[in-house]
């Protein structure tokens, strides 16, 4: 992942280009190898500082991530 990320940096990627990029190839390979393997809960903040300095172009991060950061429910879990 992080190779193909670092290939498109040299990119002029608009916001939202860079934004595709992270979905299409950033995390698909990622929830399709973590589907069948076991990954270990300190690998997640690693993965997300490299996602975001790919998303920023390693410049100070211009929004709170907590307005663009969701989280996940199962559908099966609401009561």
């Amino acid at each position: 992942m992080q190779t193909n990320l670092y290939i498109w940096r040299a990119r002029d990627l608009t916001l939202f280009g860079t934004v595709l990029i992270i979905k299409s190839i950033g995390l698909s390979q990622l929830v399709y190898s973590a589907s069948t393997l076991n990954v270990p809960k300190k690998i997640i903040p690693v993965i997300k500082t490299k996602l975001f300095s790919f998303l920023w172009n390693n410049k100070k991060i211009k929004l709170k991530g907590r307005g663009f950061i969701k989280t996940y429910i199962r559908a099966d879990c609401i009561w």
